[in-house]
């Protein structure tokens, strides 16, 4: 279930939570999340009240929306706070003007594979979703224990995953074996889930830098320049992302890389 497929905002969450890997204390979570009690969860959940506006913001982050679907999920939460009929109808016109918008939005971006929240909140919870994913290209991976072998992985783990995978279309499964799915994976640049991609693929790269081969290479370098050259090494970064790019995209899979590149400044200086 995605957030415009949802009558209600509480049908949504009823959701996340069943399909949530970590069910136990979901609800603590959120509550810790909100600065509130899990009584008052339990309250909002039983329909005995509403969120408040704040806290209907402040659960944009907690289920990484979009900015899109997390207006959608205000207007949820305004809907059912409404306490007449026609600011009701009001706020039902709103929402079906926006799954309208969504509709139109999946017939546009239908050649990428755009992930739901729920989605997207277990593909990017770790590093090893990505990287089964799109180990499934190598033309010697096709089977899980092949996966598991090539990522150093528990099988079961690898398992588990690949039935994620495969059941929202990010892999085929055939009689030939495994095949990745769509070519890209998309996530909104505003939604917090982008920090934890960076987070996980670096944190992963880390632990095994020691284990690195003659073509592999870390470099950090902390400096100062001018505003001017600054912006000048911003633009040739990105411009070498998008020739990069490019070479993957005509680029026969044999081997698996992860590239990582920060551009970021420190402070203002002066």
């Amino acid at each position: 279930m995605t957030i415009y497929e949802a009558d209600d905002y509480r049908d949504f969450i009823l959701h996340h939570f069943e399909q949530h890997p970590k069910k136990r204390g979901y609800y603590n979570r959120m509550a810790q999340h909100l600065g509130t009690s899990p009584s008052l969860i339990t309250q909002v959940m039983k329909e005995q009240r509403d969120f408040t506006l704040d806290m209907a913001v402040q659960l944009i982050q907690f289920f990484g929306f979009s900015e899109a679907e997390g207006e959608h999920f205000i207007l949820l939460v305004q809907h059912s706070k409404a306490g007449s009929h026609d600011v009701k109808k009001y706020f039902e016109k709103k929402l079906g003007a926006n799954r309208l918008k969504s509709m139109d939005l999946a017939q546009r971006t239908k050649a990428q594979k755009v992930l739901t929240s729920q989605q997207r909140a277990i593909f990017y919870s770790d590093w090893y979703y990505s990287a089964i994913r799109l180990s499934t290209s190598l033309d010697k991976v096709q089977s899980a224990k092949d996966v598991a072998e090539h990522l150093d992985l528990p099988l079961e783990l690898v398992h588990k995953v690949l039935e994620f995978l495969i059941k929202n279309g990010l892999v085929n499964q055939s009689r030939d074996g495994l095949s990745l799915g769509p070519l890209r994976t998309h996530i909104p640049q505003d939604s917090e889930l982008v920090s934890r991609h960076h987070k996980n693929w670096r944190t992963h790269l880390l632990d095994r830098s020691h284990v690195r081969s003659d073509d592999e290479f870390v470099f950090t370098g902390p400096t100062t320049l001018s505003r001017k050259d600054a912006r000048l090494v911003s633009t040739k970064l990105r411009t070498f992302i998008t020739e990069l790019a490019k070479i993957h995209d005509h680029s026969h899979p044999e081997v698996f890389y992860c590239l990582n590149i920060d551009w970021l400044k420190v402070t203002d200086g002066i």
